[in-house]
């Protein structure tokens, strides 16, 4: 199954990403804000240059600099800069300001901001049509963005054939976020005929310019035996790269492979290291892999069901499926909890429901059936 994780995938990363999976909670917090914005949506957040700050910025930006006026909107979505206060709909303002003379990342932004639902934007009509200005003169950030609104249907009805050409122009300017978006495109045939192979080489496009998500996406085509990809060594170090760097993602997934030993020699231990350290920063995925872990006592683990149940706890909270169908059957049986038989069947019938992973909802579906429910 081809997926694009953001990491957490996600964070917003997963929410506004092109072909997100949704196996990691929406509203994940585990990348800063800085980085989702940036990865997801093109928001451009760049640090603000040496030397300035927010009552230069300001007074710039009051005096009608464009350039200052986008900046000073970025010190408000990321609270940098010596900002007071992170706000949202300063932000909002001061990017129209910019757009309104122009200024291509400040339309691009504007736009980005309206994808998350933040800063209360209103004129998305004037939005879009700024945005379509600043894609058309050639700016890939904004060629991505409105690749994204396309492919989600955000501020313009959805079309899946409009999101690969914006994806594709900024791709091929070598806009890393865009190149894996074409790359998932290529992959679930959205807009495009499906060809694993296009979507390995857009995918290592980004992979070599450092974007985890791309890793990401080409270890879980080298797992599921898609593309043909061939130098697995390159693959696996990209990934381990991502993962030491922080990433949690590509930790989970790093773990995942350990764990089956592929593209690695199979060790329980390093996938268990690896998955902790992915929970630890809010992976659903991860979290429900080291509550199994523990449940069972793999990977040179204490068996403790009361430790899988804080960790299964956390992945079904996030919607993850097979959490939530542990977290039920944890509550049901009493596995590291008092035992609630109510609470479990809730849990299972959550899972039951999920359309996301079906081999889990007809897994919970048995087993509530087998209850009586």
């Amino acid at each position: 199954m081809n997926t694009r994780i953001a990491a957490s995938i996600v964070s917003f990363a997963l929410l506004f990403g092109a072909g997100s999976s949704l196996t990691i909670a929406e509203e994940n917090s585990a990348i800063s804000i800085v980085t989702s914005l940036m990865d997801a949506n093109g928001l451009d957040t760049a640090a603000p240059a040496s030397g300035s700050n927010f009552e230069k910025t300001q007074r710039l930006a009051e005096q009608g600099n464009a350039e200052a006026q986008n900046q000073l909107g970025i010190m408000y979505v990321t609270g940098q800069g010596g900002v007071p206060r992170k706000d949202d709909k300063q932000a909002v303002y001061w990017y129209q300001k910019a757009a309104a003379q122009g200024y291509a990342l400040a339309r691009n932004n504007l736009a980005a901001m309206y994808t998350l639902g933040k800063g209360d934007v209103q004129n998305i009509k004037q939005v879009m049509t700024w945005l379509r200005e600043a894609a058309e003169q050639g700016t890939a950030v904004a060629q991505n963005q409105l690749g994204v609104m396309y492919e989600k249907g955000l501020g313009v009805p959805k079309d899946y054939n409009q999101a690969v050409e914006w994806y594709r122009k900024a791709a091929e300017q070598g806009y890393a976020s865009a190149q894996n978006s074409l790359g998932f495109m290529y992959g679930s045939g959205q807009g495009v005929a499906q060809d694993d192979q296009q979507a390995v080489a857009w995918y290592q496009k980004a992979a070599a310019q450092g974007y985890a998500k791309a890793r990401v996406n080409l270890a879980v085509m080298y797992s599921d035996g898609q593309g043909d990809i061939q130098n697995v060594k390159q693959v696996m170090a990209w990934l381990r790269e991502s993962a030491e760097q922080g990433d949690a993602a590509a930790q989970c997934q790093l773990g995942a492979m350990y764990a089956r030993g592929e593209g690695v020699p199979r060790d329980a231990k390093q996938a268990v290291e690896w998955y902790r350290k992915a929970a630890e920063q809010g992976d659903d995925t991860a979290q429900n892999n080291l509550g199994t872990a523990y449940a069972t006592g793999e990977g040179g683990l204490t068996q403790s069901y009361q430790q899988a149940f804080f960790w299964d706890r956390k992945a079904a909270e996030q919607g993850n499926p097979s959490g939530m169908f542990n977290l039920g059957v944890r509550y049901y049986w009493g596995q590291g909890v008092p035992q609630d038989k109510q609470q479990g069947i809730a849990w299972l019938k959550k899972a039951a429901a999920q359309n996301s992973k079906p081999q889990t909802r007809q897994r919970a579906q048995k087993v509530l059936r087998e209850l009586g429910q």
